[in-house]
């Protein structure tokens, strides 16, 4: 399961980096960047992988996942962070932006780490809080700033 934190507030993107599969534990990567923006990926890897490949063919209609013959219990969310602000994607691909007060998340553990900021938590003490109460989620944490972006470093 997942928990990726969006903000432009804080002008980044993070997640944790677990994936659970029968029990086992993984470490995989949920962030990347693209021409200039950070992705943040929740629900099937299956999914997620089909949606990066997508976006870094530069959205090629050749290349566009079609998942019209998913599962209910399929899932696919995603965030996008820039200097133009925050969309969303969920699993028919389609986005729209968002207008976050603070913060955004996707994910089991959203929630929580949303509540733990609310609460004045910096953006690593939330994600520690989500890992102590959500076995789904862990470390380590990947975070993706909007100068990590302008840099080229991401």
């Amino acid at each position: 399961m997942t928990c990726v934190i969006a903000s432009m507030k804080l002008k980044l993107i993070a997640a944790d980096s677990r994936e659970s599969v029968n029990g086992v534990h993984y470490q995989v990567p949920k962030l990347f960047t693209y021409a200039g923006k950070a992705y943040g990926l929740a629900g099937d890897s299956w999914m997620g992988g089909q949606f990066e490949t997508w976006v870094k063919s530069g959205f090629d209609d050749s290349k566009k996942p079609d998942w019209s013959g998913i599962k209910e219990d399929e899932s696919f969310d995603a965030l996008e962070i820039s200097a133009a602000g925050i969309r969303r994607w969920d699993k028919h691909l389609a986005s729209w932006p968002v207008s976050e007060p603070k913060w955004i998340g996707i994910g089991n553990g959203s929630d929580l780490a949303i509540g733990a900021l609310e609460a004045g938590a910096s953006i690593e003490d939330a994600f520690e809080i989500v890992f102590r109460r959500n076995g789904l989620c862990g470390p380590p944490i990947r975070t993706i700033t909007l100068a990590d972006i302008r840099k080229g470093v991401a």
